[in-house]
């Protein structure tokens, strides 16, 4: 308990004014993403190993397609793909697919992410906490 607020009851997207939470949200892919997709190739006789390499980093961005946990990640893909500025923490984005019907904890969510972001899937950012005044400070208890 802290001053009468118990924070284990508190939202995960309100934090302590201060602390600051992992953030994440979609990363922007080029268009040629779109034809791996299809399975076009992309790639000639003459491609450079920089052209092949870019060629390997726009099909990273499918593995979570067939990675174990597909649907999870699927779900995670599907809502920070939904809407145009995600920028979600991992308590914002658990809580948006426990309502979708996706059921997952926050440790397996924040894996989820850092793998995502792994493979160029998402961006990490950080977000501090701040409140402006005391009534927005309380609103999160």
């Amino acid at each position: 308990m802290d001053g009468g607020r118990d924070r284990s009851k508190m939202s995960h997207h309100c934090p302590t004014v201060g602390q600051t939470t992992n953030t994440y949200r979609p990363r922007a892919t080029d268009p040629s993403a779109a034809a791996i997709s299809r399975g076009d190739s992309v790639m000639d006789a003459g491609a450079t190993q920089a052209e092949a390499d870019a060629t390997q980093e726009r099909r990273d961005l499918y593995r979570y397609v067939t990675a174990d946990s597909a649907e999870e990640y699927i779900a995670i893909m599907s809502l920070f793909s939904s809407t145009l500025l995600a920028d979600l923490s991992a308590g914002e984005a658990q809580g948006a697919l426990k309502r979708s019907g996706t059921q997952i904890s926050i440790d397996d969510l924040e894996v989820r992410c850092r793998q995502l972001e792994q493979w160029g899937n998402l961006v990490r950012s950080v977000r501090v906490a701040r409140a402006a005044t005391v009534a927005e400070w309380v609103s999160c208890g």
